[in-house]
């Protein structure tokens, strides 16, 4: 086995952190949860598609709403860590669809405010019950002790790219 194979290669758990000095792009934890997004987006969005005629994105919207409403398309971009385009889109699509409703915003008469109708809060619901029970699937991979592990870790690791990572980085010249 080479050098850069042992450093990556799993092995006894110890205090020393793994060295990723010599790692390839695929042992890397950034592409890695990248690919690990991508594959668990790709299987939700099949699914929700399947049962409910709706994209991925709708449905984060939707349990957005659902945690607090009425907000304003800038609010859930920041939210939910997005351009306002696809979210404005997206909400546009649950109002033709019965399940959200669109007002002038008090607060700023050139913004609008959505907010679930009670269609759109069942079907949130729903959704969210749904999403529970997938994230218990995920749980269930693990020892419980690793659960709590990999939540902390990744709130950590969501905390330090919120605050300390560039927002908008300007383009490199290679």
């Amino acid at each position: 086995m080479d050098a850069t194979k042992a450093k990556s290669a799993p092995g006894p758990k110890t205090t020393e952190r793994p060295d990723p000095t010599g790692w390839q792009q695929s042992e890397l934890l950034s592409y890695k949860l990248a690919i690990l997004s991508r594959l668990l987006e790709r299987g939700s969005e099949a699914a929700l598609a399947r049962h409910y005629g709706l994209w991925l994105t709708d449905c984060r919207l939707l349990g957005h709403l659902l945690a607090k409403s009425p907000r304003t398309v800038r609010d859930l971009a920041e939210d939910m860590v997005m351009d306002k385009a696809p979210i404005s889109r997206s909400a546009s699509r649950l109002v033709e669809k019965g399940l959200l409703t669109r007002a002038a915003d008090p607060a700023d008469g050139r913004s609008a405010v959505f907010t679930l109708t009670p269609d759109g809060r069942k079907t949130a619901s729903t959704i969210m019950s749904r999403a529970q029970l997938g994230q218990g699937r995920y749980m269930e991979l693990l020892p419980p002790e690793s659960c709590w592990v990999l939540l902390d870790a990744v709130d950590k690791l969501l905390d330090f790219a919120k605050t300390k990572l560039p927002k908008d980085a300007p383009p490199r010249e290679d």
